[in-house]
């Protein structure tokens, strides 16, 4: 059991955010647009709820971040076939990609905050 979000931030104040990223679509993202997401997404992991940013602002966020993102050069319909393919197996094998350094994270209190209803 693993405590997703302790993983993750333990992750971004290390400076290794690329652990939390699929390695199939880090190369698609664009530096600012990973920036504003990954910004988003700490303010919306604030200890108490006045600190947190509201859905509207989340939303406007979210969206800026994909603007920001732009277009990324498309590859033909064939390639998205093969790529989905190759990651069905990938899976399927036990490849996907997935980093399983969790020794950092804590694996008691799986989903806390959303069973605790006082919050963070």
């Amino acid at each position: 059991m693993i405590n997703m979000t302790e993983w993750a931030m333990k992750c971004l104040n290390k400076g290794q955010i690329e652990e939390i990223i699929d390695p199939h679509l880090s190369r698609l993202i664009r530096t600012k647009s990973l920036e504003k997401f990954v910004e988003t997404a700490v303010k919306c992991l604030a200890d108490y709820g006045v600190d947190r940013p509201t859905m509207g602002d989340v939303l406007w966020s979210l969206e800026y971040s994909l603007q920001l993102q732009g277009s990324v050069p498309t590859t033909s319909k064939m390639d998205s076939l093969n790529e989905v393919a190759q990651l069905s197996s990938e899976v399927h094998e036990g490849k996907s990609g997935l980093k399983d350094n969790l020794s950092d994270a804590s694996m008691s209190n799986v989903f806390s905050q959303l069973m605790e209803s006082e919050g963070r």
